[in-house]
């Protein structure tokens, strides 16, 4: 309770957990036309505003969606903040194209198996023309990240290049890499086809939108600073070979940007 933790967002006692709803509206406010008093809605909620574990909350329509039909409340509940997540890092920061159909571009998606990765791979594999490849290691994930369309699934606690090959991957074109980056930092760069793009969470930070363009593959020799909101320039090199990249910091808590 009186604990200090820098960055994050501070609640008055007594806080009400929960960000992520699903529910049946109760009633609506004088201004509210998006949304009727029994229908079955959705949302992530507002950083602001906690209390999803709540009988009752209080939210802007504008952060509402109607629930899925084909979902029961259980399995609404645990898509928006994930789904969002997954959605902004696909599309928005990577700038992956929907509807665009195969091109022999690959993804690869490390921790594919958990919440973010799970709805990443749906994603990647129904409104896109990527060949997907997560990684799981337990067998029971391996057969969670197939069956929810993975192309090609592979296991991050053992080398990751010898696996892609053996499927028929030397390279790929995009990576997220949800887990450890830190620890993945070195196989990523050599993963990397020329002209790639990779996303990747840090313990505490997010490094986002980073690009580049190396005639071979690499290994880090500096770290990239992460400040918030700074700039980042990351030099990657392998004796004549040499990758440079530029981006931005962006800090995030939890699965959710900030």
């Amino acid at each position: 309770r009186d604990r200090d933790v820098t960055g994050v967002q501070t609640c008055a006692l007594p806080i009400l957990l929960g960000w992520d709803v699903a529910g049946v509206v109760r009633a609506v406010g004088g201004e509210v036309n998006l949304f009727r008093p029994g229908e079955r809605v959705y949302y992530a909620g507002s950083m602001g505003r906690p209390g999803g574990n709540a009988e009752l909350h209080l939210v802007d329509e504008r952060i509402a969606g109607h629930m899925p039909q084909s979902l029961d409340f259980a399995a609404a509940a645990a898509l928006p903040l994930t789904t969002i997540t997954a959605w902004e890092l696909l599309f928005d920061r990577m700038g992956v194209v929907r509807g665009k159909p195969a091109t022999g571009e690959a993804i690869l998606i490390i921790g594919a198996s958990g919440g973010v990765g799970s709805i990443l791979v749906q994603l990647a594999r129904k409104l896109t023309g990527l060949t997907v490849i997560g990684t799981a290691s337990r067998p029971e994930s391996r057969k969670w990240v197939t069956d929810l369309g993975a192309h090609l699934v592979i296991d991050h606690s053992q080398p990751l290049q010898p696996q892609l090959t053996a499927g028929g991957i030397h390279q790929v074109d995009h990576v997220i890499s949800l887990t450890h980056t830190d620890s993945y930092y070195a196989q990523i760069v050599e993963l990397l086809k020329p002209q790639w793009e990779a996303l990747g969470f840090g313990p505490t930070a997010m490094v986002t939108s980073l690009s580049g363009a190396t005639s071979g593959a690499g290994k880090p020799t500096t770290a990239p600073p992460l400040e918030p909101g700074g700039p980042i320039s990351v030099s990657l090199g392998r004796g004549d070979m040499s990758l440079a990249a530029i981006g931005t910091v962006t800090w995030v808590q939890g699965d959710h940007f900030i």
